[in-house]
């Protein structure tokens, strides 16, 4: 962003689509009620993004790129560890991944989880060990995980859920070898 103002009006802006949110579905609200929200002009809006979704995916990508550059300071991160942020960083934002549930744009949610689970495999270096088939498989059983365990964090710490996580895989990977019958 380019000077402290315009990011105030993304702040401004981004707080009001999610407080508007909480009270009205997502289809109702119009860009006209959000910018009387924030306080900001209808211009202001459009300066920044071409609709109410984009300021959600902006929103996202904010969040995730500051995961990512956590993450990306650790000169070798394993798994847990990574996965624990993760939760971390969901459970920050728990009100917001249920607000975006239940107003149905987990589509949302899936392009910019997806969009940044294939750059930490990549930092990873997993990415070389994995099939397409594989990584989908793993991206989607954490979303739909993280989107549940958001439904309440206190069940269970981002520890724990790092734990169950790890835990499962390794339990796949015993059936998985246990299965393989040798002709």
């Amino acid at each position: 962003m380019k000077n402290k103002q315009s990011e105030r009006s993304v702040e401004w802006i981004t707080q009001a689509l999610f407080d508007l949110m909480e009270t009205s579905p997502f289809e109702k609200i119009k860009i006209v009620d959000i910018v009387k929200k924030a306080g900001v002009a209808r211009l202001t809006f459009y300066r920044h993004f071409e609709s109410k979704e984009e300021v959600i995916t902006s929103y996202m990508d904010r969040e995730f790129e500051k995961y990512f550059e956590e993450l990306s300071k650790e000169p070798k991160m394993d798994i847990k560890k990574a996965l624990c942020w993760c939760f971390e960083y969901w459970g920050k934002d728990a009100k917001i991944a249920n607000l975006l549930v239940d107003s149905n744009l987990n589509s949302l949610i899936i392009l910019s989880f997806s969009k940044y689970f294939r750059r930490i495999l990549e930092y990873s270096d997993y990415s070389q060990e994995i099939t397409k088939f594989e990584q989908n498989f793993l991206e989607g059983g954490l979303l739909l995980v993280l989107l549940e365990w958001t439904k309440d964090p206190k069940e269970y710490s981002p520890s724990d859920m790092a734990e169950i996580m790890v835990s499962l895989t390794e339990k796949i990977a015993v059936v998985t070898e246990s299965s393989v019958q040798p002709e």
